[in-house]
């Protein structure tokens, strides 16, 4: 009897384990999905500021 009740405490704590592993895996994937995500945008950003620039010249700032 005692040794059914520690493998089953057992087999919890393994769950529990593990479904904290998955979840923080899950987190840290978000997480890279994310930056990706910025840094594209920082990029798609930068690219079309440059376009415009080259574009259009910029009015110079007075020089005092």
């Amino acid at each position: 009897m005692i040794y059914i009740l520690l493998l089953f405490s057992f087999s919890k704590l393994i769950q529990l384990y593990f479904q904290d592993v998955r979840f923080s895996l899950f987190q840290h994937t978000l997480f890279h999905h994310r930056t990706l995500l910025l840094l594209n945008n920082l990029t798609f950003n930068s690219r079309s500021f440059k376009h415009y620039s080259s574009k259009q010249t910029l009015p110079h700032l007075p020089t005092s």
